[in-house]
């Protein structure tokens, strides 16, 4: 600022002295040029243009000192002082320039090749161009990919956070019915167990069923009461929602309010694989069983080429079947969320589900949450024994699972497997892809690429398609009337059986009620008490009961009342009689009701009661064989009413007068004899041919003295009877 002020006082000065305006800048200007004095930075010389020729220096770095040395120098102040002053002193040291070469000429040239302005080079303005293009291009598509990764990546944690795979529980409509009736029903033959399950054959597990969205869907039970949603677990459920195959059960979501923690997942209605090749019932020829494997294949190929990589827990029970017969793998992936559950199996559930776990799995103290990809070869090899022989895959009549995972674990000398049969309706190449499966070395198992392959050549088709297939769809209606055929055979069976079992039912109701009652109340109809003019009844009791009882064990007693009646009911059976009922050692039985058959109900009582006191004399006590049975007889006849009392239990009874005097004849009468009343003997002697004899009057309490009899015999009656003296 002091040399700018000075420069200015100066030409001030000179334009006064030269008597010029001094207000007008261009004299003040003409009066700078070509000036020279001393200044606060040194000596200060302009040029004919009034700029002000510096002095400077250049300097090069020593590529070898690393330090800055002078190359030339340029002193503009001393311009005027001679003539032969030169602007630059060239010879100091010769520069270095960044290619290696040394010297002036190799200095670069004053002007570029092509122009500042590349005024020089307009024939190369297409490569440029070309080159502007190339690199916008590659600008741009930098600019568009960074903006898709961003938008992805703010998508992906947008859905992370909206948890787009949460159900809240009361979205899901539950049946009316309870769960366990729900799988009662759903185990008809005509459903053919459609119900998925957990767990074995012994003790299934049946997951609850509802409605999410009109969709019907399963419903597992997480055995956690805790759980925290870290950003692994969402980032699991995220991608358990984005796995989308035909041979895998479509994971819906997951009711997350604990304790109350459920996994829902799309419904299969014929149950698990294990459930329908461990049933009977269902007919598999080689095509099924051959479909089975290749959709557990073709699923198990698709998740290990998955972001899942694994399974870790594939058994025959995890691959269930839908209503059109295609096997769907479930229980894959969310290994962090299904860690530590808190499971309450014995032992033997325990090892059971260890069952289908690889040899190397099994020796590792922890083991990997999604398990490994050879190991999952190994479960499914010993899911293709289950299909091929529709059989567990050990006997455990010989030895408990325990002992089967031991022996795996444990690595013998020849690995402990299932037995293979000798042959199989699939073909012996199933067996020995089988073997090469669960090879013990993990290293010589195949992969699933490589089982696809040799599964398609070993059937010599592509499963899903029929010999003279035109669509899958071909394929679909066949299976289905091979199972409808199926169906239609064992409908047609368990029809047969429950013919079977209703003529079994009908008899032990015929034997509980008479058959015109049994029949109005199988018919819906009430039971209207009915009035019988004449009939006769027979009542009996052991004589000494109480004291045979309490000489007896309980189970002796039954086992003597059993061995009794039966006897009395072979011989009863031989009769036109009834028997109302037996309570303890009584013993009722009627005739003329309810079937009525005139008066030859007097004849009917008293053949049975002959026939029944002849048994009695050769009936030994199993638990006090020298004992003599010793039973009572009451008869007596005349009018009544029956009719059912009850309808839990419907007991066919008996009422009136008659049933109390038979009543008392039975109690007044003696051990080893037939007691009767006078009108039953009125009654027998209208018939003939019986021997009866006077016992003469006895007190009868609310009836007074009244005249009974002994019925000793009958004409014609061979079988042994007590004496009568």
């Amino acid at each position: 600022l002091y040399d700018a002020v000075m420069m200015y006082g100066l030409a001030l000065n000179e334009t006064l002295n030269k008597g010029l305006d001094a207000s007008d800048g261009m004299n003040v200007v003409r009066n700078l040029r070509q000036k020279a004095f001393s200044g606060m930075t040194g000596s200060v010389v302009l040029d004919d243009g009034g700029d002000r020729e510096p002095d400077y220096w250049i300097t090069d770095m020593n590529p070898y000192t690393g330090y800055f040395v002078k190359i030339a120098e340029h002193f503009g102040s001393r311009r005027h002082e001679s003539n032969s002053f030169q602007e630059f002193r060239k010879n100091i040291l010769p520069p270095e320039w960044p290619t290696g070469e040394v010297g002036h000429e190799f200095a670069p040239p004053d002007t570029p090749v092509c122009g500042f302005m590349n005024e020089f080079c307009q024939e190369d303005e297409a490569w440029i161009i070309i080159m502007t293009s190339i690199f916008s291009a590659i600008f741009l598509t930098s600019a568009v990919l960074l903006t898709l990764y961003l938008y992805r990546k703010n998508k992906f944690e947008t859905e992370l956070l909206i948890q787009c795979w949460r159900i809240a529980k009361d979205e899901i409509e539950m049946p009316v019915a309870s769960t366990a009736a729900s799988a009662a029903k759903m185990q008809s033959n005509s459903q053919l167990k459609s119900m998925v399950s957990f767990g074995t054959i012994q003790q299934q597990y049946f997951a609850d069923c509802g409605y999410y969205r009109g969709q019907l869907v399963a419903l597992k039970k997480i055995k956690k009461e805790h759980m925290q949603l870290s950003r692994a677990v969402l980032m699991e459920f995220k991608e358990n929602k984005e796995i989308i195959h035909e041979n895998l059960n479509a994971f819906v979501g997951a009711v997350f309010d604990p304790p109350n923690i459920e996994l829902v997942s799309t419904y299969c209605h014929k149950g698990s694989l294990q459930d329908i090749v461990m049933n009977d019932e269902v007919k598999l020829d080689a095509s099924f069983k051959q479909s089975f494997m290749m959709d557990v294949i073709k699923g198990m190929n698709y998740l290990h080429r998955s972001h899942l990589h694994s399974h870790g827990n594939l058994k025959s029970s995890n691959c269930l079947v839908d209503a059109r017969w295609t096997v769907k793998i479930t229980d894959y992936g969310l290994p962090s969320f299904l860690a530590g559950q808190q499971f309450t199996e014995d032992d033997y559930g325990i090892y059971r589900r260890k069952l289908w776990t690889a040899p190397e799995i099994l020796r590792e103290n922890f083991p990997p949450a999604r398990g490994t990809q050879k190991g999952d070869v190994y479960s499914f090899a010993i899911v293709m024994f289950e299909i091929i022989t529709r059989s567990e895959p050990y006997n455990f009549d010989t030895m408990t699972p325990r002992d089967a995972v031991n022996r795996v674990r444990n690595g013998e000398s020849f690995p402990f497997r299932p037995t293979l049969p000798s042959a199989c309706d699939c073909g012996n190449k199933s067996l020995v892809l089988i073997q090469s499966c669960w090879e013990e070395k993990p290293e010589n198992r195949p992969t699933f690429i490589q089982i696809k392959s040799t599964a398609r050549k070993m059937i010599g088709k592509d499963i899903c398609y029929t010999p003279n297939s035109i669509s899958i769809l071909d394929n679909i209606l066949g299976m289905m009337e091979k199972y409808a055929y199926n169906l239609e055979e064992i409908v047609e069976e368990r029809t047969l059986e429950l013919v079977e079992e209703k003529k079994k039912t009908d008899r032990l109701l015929y034997k509980m009620l008479p058959s015109s009652v049994a029949d109005q109340l199988k018919a819906g109809k009430s039971v209207t008490p009915e009035d019988y003019k004449s009939s006769s009844i027979y009542f009996s009791d052991i004589v000494g009961f109480t004291t045979i009882s309490c000489d007896s064990s309980p189970l002796q007693i039954v086992d003597f009342l059993n061995d009794l009646y039966t006897c009395f009911d072979d011989i009863i059976s031989q009769h036109d009689v009834y028997k109302v009922e037996t309570i303890g050692d009584a013993y009722m039985v009627v005739s003329g009701v309810p079937v009525q058959n005139g008066s030859r109900h007097f004849a009917e009582i008293a053949n049975v009661s002959l026939d029944l006191l002849s048994t009695v004399t050769d009936f030994r006590i199993r638990h006090r064989p020298k004992q003599q049975l010793q039973l009572r007889i009451g008869l007596h006849s005349g009018p009544c009413v029956a009719g059912v009392v009850g309808l839990m239990m419907p007991r066919y009874c008996l009422f009136g007068d008659t049933v109390t005097k038979a009543s008392t004849m039975e109690a007044t009468g003696k051990p080893l004899r037939i007691h009767i009343s006078e009108e039953y003997n009125r009654g027998l002697m209208d018939i003939g041919g019986y021997d009866v004899k006077p016992r003469g009057e006895i007190n009868i309490r609310g009836k007074g003295f009244i005249k009974t009899y002994w019925l000793c015999g009958k004409k014609g009656f061979k079988k042994p009877l007590p004496s009568f003296e």
